[in-house]
């Protein structure tokens, strides 16, 4: 086995192999893949590696650093193999590169995740100290099954919706889009602690067409004309055309328990419906009680939860 640093001009297609074939529930293409490192700023640290049997890449991993959970010593691991290579040393090798990399970054606290149904991967980084601090998974509607029609939405009076499309010509919106985004974020449980997202580079990294549905994602707009929630739909990562990712939903807490969050996913979904789309995905913390409520509901169905592990570095 020989271990390598990843080269951005040709590993991006066999990276990307081995990530959608050990984690398949969030799968990417090379693009989407290159497209997500490129949007993080430059503060934020990466770094890859991969792992080559006999010239084929069976593994990768490395540390990133994401500006929405930005801390200076906070690192995120992602270690992933090939499932018929695993077993063989290769993760082990692949962590200890990685946190040898990191001895000279000071980290403070590490972070990784990996699936409940992966008793091996969870029995690995317990051996090295990480523990469990929160779960989160993902959720799926059949759009053909869902009758959008058995939904009447009722507004509090002089509350409007209109899509981010529409809202692109809006004085400032960019910037108000950007302060209630924050708002809303502050009230989402996280993987670790939040960071505020500013203002510039917001419309870059948050509404890049290559990811955000302008025209499928809502605002709602509250009496007094300022935003005051909003429901998002992002393009698949894996270039799917059948399906879509519900990104952020959620209202400023004064206007919270008044139907504004619901009918803003169900304009939404009824979007996606019309415009032939068979499904939509979306992810939850397991203690967001009110929006796994609000998506069963609807009529989402659970899959396994995704572990989130850390551990002081």
């Amino acid at each position: 086995m020989r271990l390598r640093p990843f080269d951005l001009a040709t590993d991006y297609p066999a990276v990307t192999s081995v990530v959608n074939a050990a984690y398949p529930a969030y799968p990417f293409t090379p693009e989407s893949l290159r497209h997500r490192d490129e949007r993080e700023p430059e503060h934020c640290r990466r770094a890859r590696w991969v792992a080559e049997v006999g010239g084929e890449v069976v593994g990768v991993g490395g540390y990133e650093q994401r500006s929405d959970m930005y801390a200076p010593g906070r690192f995120e691991l992602r270690l992933y193999v090939l499932p018929e290579r695993q077993g063989e040393g290769i993760g082990r090798a692949l962590y200890e590169k990685t946190i040898a990399a990191l001895e000279k970054l000071a980290p403070t606290e590490l972070r990784t995740f990996c699936q409940e149904t992966e008793p091996r991967a969870l029995r690995f980084f317990a051996e090295r100290g990480f523990s469990e601090t929160m779960r989160d998974g993902q959720a799926f509607l059949d759009l053909s099954t869902f009758d959008s029609g058995n939904w009447p939405t009722a507004l509090p009076g002089g509350v409007t919706i209109a899509s981010y499309e529409a809202l692109q010509s809006r004085p400032g919106f960019v910037e108000e889009l950007c302060a209630l985004h924050n708002t809303i974020m502050a009230d989402v449980p996280p993987i670790g602690v939040r960071s505020s997202v500013s203002t510039q580079g917001f419309g870059q990294r948050f509404l890049d067409p290559r990811d955000k549905r302008l025209d499928g994602s809502f605002a709602a707009i509250g009496p007094g004309g300022a935003l005051i929630g909003v429901s998002e739909l992002r393009n698949a990562q894996d270039g799917s055309c059948e399906t879509l990712w519900i990104g952020l939903t959620g209202v400023r807490r004064d206007w919270r328990g008044k139907g504004v969050a619901f009918a803003l996913k169900l304009a939404a979904l009824r979007w996606a419906r019309a415009q032939g789309y068979e499904s939509l995905r979306t992810a939850n913390a397991s203690d967001n009680v009110p929006i796994l409520t609000l998506n069963e509901r609807l009529g989402f169905v659970r899959e396994p939860w995704r572990v989130q592990l850390a551990r002081p570095a």
